[in-house]
């Protein structure tokens, strides 16, 4: 993991990621869908991006999933943007 004062860029498997371009890349698939007129309900959004994210974020993605029957995707960019301000609080 590498820090930046304007994100946090992941190296996994060889492969740079960064949560602000992962969440643009997503939503822009979800308005291609969308405009499809494909109907993509707010829980069916929320998963995917969970899912998709790596294997570094398990934790908490795990945490976000205990006790919950829901997921609304903007709670999640929420608890994913709020996860990455306090880890760059934390080396900044």
């Amino acid at each position: 993991m590498t820090l930046f004062k304007d994100g946090i860029l992941f190296i996994e498997n060889g492969r740079r990621w960064q949560l602000h371009d992962h969440i643009i890349a997503f939503n822009q698939l979800i308005c291609q869908l969308l405009n499809d007129d494909n109907k993509i309900e707010d829980e069916e959004q929320a998963l995917p991006l969970l899912a998709s994210l790596p294997k570094s974020y398990k934790p908490t993605v795990q945490t976000m999933l205990v006790g919950k029957t829901t997921l609304k995707l903007d709670e999640v960019t929420m608890v994913l943007w709020e996860n990455e301000r306090m880890l760059r609080n934390e080396y900044f």
